[in-house]
């Protein structure tokens, strides 16, 4: 059946991020959804809700919660994975559940699209530079996306190489792409993924900094997505901590 989940973000206090709604394993074509996804205030802050794959989206922020409604205009619903809408938010420091309420799924009929709601977190992420990768919650054989991303940089990036190694009995990487940084280029393996992304003008990239988005699919079982991050360099070509 269809899966409805939300991304987790590990953000440093006071520093923005996005998380990634999504429905994945999607047989039936999804016309329209409604979702309310709730958070402590104390700790969450939601900005915006945008990039949605249906045809209309409207939001509502409210203090605790966002509700989401998405739908088609056309005749036909969307199938397979299908992004509701990349939320915003900032985190004002510890940790909240991101909970997922899917008020209705339905197909192009209009009858209910039975679903498995998986929900995400917010986490404090430790100070300084952080370098860290989202999970992904897909169906057997469905295809999604994780995003790669430096966070908490006050010294200007230049370059970084890192390596992402998986199970490749789990985990079929496909594709790398959307960086932040003016050039990427990435050699994907069969058990891992090497991305090199850095700048072409004089000056590296500050704040929350997208590496890659990556595209992934799902061939059975767990697997853990592993960082090793061989260089993470500034504008002197000098080494920048990072946790």
């Amino acid at each position: 059946g269809a899966t409805v989940s939300i991304t987790d973000a590990i953000l440093p206090t006071g520093a923005s991020g996005s998380v990634a709604l999504t429905i994945s394993g999607a047989a039936e074509p999804v016309s329209c959804v409604d979702v309310d996804v709730s958070y402590d205030p104390a700790v969450v802050e939601v900005t915006a809700a945008s990039g949605s794959d249906f045809d209309s989206l409207v939001s509502n922020i409210e203090n605790g919660h966002t509700h989401l409604v998405a739908f088609v205009t056309s005749q036909t619903g969307l199938t397979g994975t299908i992004k509701v809408a990349d939320i915003t938010l900032t985190s004002l420091g510890g940790e909240s559940a991101l909970t997922l309420d899917v008020i209705t799924l339905k197909d192009d009929d209009g009858n209910s699209i039975p679903f498995t709601a998986v929900s995400g977190m917010v986490a404090r992420a430790p100070t300084g530079t952080i370098v860290s990768i989202t999970n992904a919650t897909l169906p057997t054989g469905s295809t999604g996306s994780v995003v790669l991303s430096i966070s908490g940089a006050t010294e200007p990036v230049s370059c970084t190489t890192i390596d992402v190694s998986y199970d490749p009995a789990v985990v079929e990487v496909t594709d790398a792409s959307g960086s932040d940084f003016n050039s990427l280029v990435s050699n994907i393996e069969n058990d891992h993924t090497r991305l090199v992304a850095f700048v072409t003008s004089e000056t590296g990239l500050t704040g929350t900094i997208k590496v890659a988005d990556i595209t992934l699919r799902r061939l059975g079982g767990e697997s853990s997505l592993t960082l090793d991050v061989i260089t993470l360099k500034g504008d002197d070509g000098n080494s920048i901590p990072f946790t």
